[in-house]
């Protein structure tokens, strides 16, 4: 499962994702959250912050480089230098597992000019803020956000 909310205020986008984690989950989300946001908030996009540190399980099923590459097919435009940062927490025992799937996939993130930078993988959200530069009193994974969920489907064109 995954959650977003978009801060237009700091060009922030927060995916959290929680409970099992497989099948290609952090790229459905990403292209499903890309399509769903407006016109005007997506080419302004710095920042995609992902939390993996409510995760309790994942697997290596369905890492291949294929599914990914078919995946960002479907992304929308973003800025070249858009920024991301993956939140993992050190004590979870899932974080080995997420950390080999998301280095699999790597490739194809990058060959598809979804990211010109590798992502930056942090442990807590002061450690993500300061190195944003953004000011450390925000909660940028604060339950009481607005927060969406959405699926793969209603992501998708018609056609």
């Amino acid at each position: 499962m995954y959650q977003y909310h978009n801060n237009p205020e700091y060009n922030l986008l927060s995916v959290r994702h929680f409970s099992h984690f497989e099948v290609a989950k952090s790229t459905k989300a990403l292209v499903t959250v890309n399509r769903l946001l407006s016109e005007n908030d997506r080419p302004s996009l710095e920042h995609i912050a992902i939390d993996f540190r409510k995760v309790v399980s994942a697997t290596l099923y369905n890492t291949d480089r294929a599914l990914h590459s078919l995946m960002h097919e479907k992304m929308l435009a973003v800025p070249a230098d858009l920024g991301m940062y993956r939140l993992c927490d050190k004590e979870n025992p899932v974080t080995p597992t997420l950390w080999e799937r998301l280095s699999r996939t790597k490739e194809v993130i990058q060959q598809g000019g979804f990211l010109e930078n590798d992502p930056l993988n942090l442990f807590n959200e002061q450690e993500l803020l300061t190195h944003l530069n953004l000011p450390t009193d925000i909660k940028i994974f604060d339950d009481d956000l607005d927060w969406q969920t959405a699926n793969f489907g209603q992501s998708l064109p018609d056609t």
